[in-house]
């Protein structure tokens, strides 16, 4: 998708987490902010999840076709959509659930097919303003006709309309200040938790285990951003070996979820140590607060190697 300066750039790094959507015809709650009609049978309605987010903030841009008529032969881009502006920011095309519902729009009954949907994050405060370009839209329409040797029959005409998609404007907000944000730290934006757990099995004294910590939330996460995961092992009686990290982000029909999972190796060296509190911090758009989250500390029992060696009866 091009979205001028630094937008496609950003977009391409969305490969190594790919996004992937399901159900986005849940949107349709979702109050239309821009509509361009091509008579009023047929046209084009922008979505957006919210016109005045903060910088770093994701939302989700949609483009839904109206439609008095059910078949819909195809729908493909004629122009792309631009970011007008010489702005930085974060934009990428989620896979889109193209399945139709009906709606009734001002007592008139309308098919609704979303088409395309992308999750923006702009990376400052400022003015967004994203032209829509436009769609090629072939449309099925009845018809009744005179054949040579079956007589009157009933078949069906493709019809090509070229609709213009709205053109949309977002606003993004500046993150409050805070100690951390003024020293320079990554701020993330969003809604998370963090936790901990031991998979099931045993643990061996002085020998490698392992520890699955999970950071989830509503947002996006930055390929560098990771919570405080060394901290909790920290001390004599458990020592970190190893930690391997997992990164998915899709979107729940309501928003763009991410979620981190860090697979630790780690060495108990006592029979009872704790693995410690994993701490993760974020500013939270909902509540308009920088919030901090952490995970509950994890008993570990290590047992001895001797107990398990079986006795054997010779």
């Amino acid at each position: 998708m091009k979205m001028g300066k630094g937008f496609l750039d950003k977009a391409l790094g969305l490969v190594a987490v790919p996004l992937v959507v399901v159900l986005l015809s849940l949107l349709a709650s979702t109050p239309a902010y821009g509509r361009s009609k091509s008579g009023d049978d047929l046209y084009v309605v922008a979505e957006i999840s919210n016109k005045n987010p903060y910088e770093g903030e994701a939302v989700v841009l949609t483009y839904k076709l109206y439609s008095r008529v059910a078949d819909i032969r195809f729908a493909r881009r004629s122009e792309q959509p631009v970011l007008l502006d010489e702005k930085d920011g974060f934009v990428s095309a989620l896979e889109t659930d193209s399945r139709g519902h009906r709606e009734n729009v001002e007592g008139n009954l309308y098919y609704v097919f979303p088409m395309e949907s992308y999750v923006i994050s702009p990376d400052r405060k400022g003015t967004y303003h994203f032209a829509g370009g436009s769609f090629e839209i072939g449309v099925d329409y009845a018809v009744v006709y005179e054949d040579p040797f079956w007589g009157r029959r009933r078949g069906y005409k493709t019809e090509q309309r070229l609709l213009p998609a709205p053109d949309l404007t977002i606003k993004a907000k500046s993150l409050p200040s805070s100690e951390r944000r003024d020293e320079g730290e990554i701020t993330t934006v969003g809604n998370f938790t963090v936790s901990t757990l031991l998979p099931p099995g045993e643990i061996i004294l002085d020998q490698p285990a392992r520890a699955i910590i999970t950071l989830k939330g509503r947002g996006l996460l930055g390929e560098d951003v990771l919570p405080r995961y060394a901290d909790a092992f920290k001390g004599e009686s458990i020592k970190l070996k190893s930690m391997s990290e997992n990164r998915k982000t899709y979107f729940d029909g309501k928003s763009v979820v991410s979620e981190l999972t860090l697979d630790c190796e780690f060495i108990p060296q006592e029979k009872n140590s704790v693995i410690g509190e994993v701490g993760f911090s974020f500013f939270n758009p909902a509540s308009g607060k920088y919030e901090e989250v952490f995970s509950s500390p994890v008993a570990v029992e290590a047992k001895s190697i001797t107990t398990r060696i079986e006795t054997v009866d010779i």
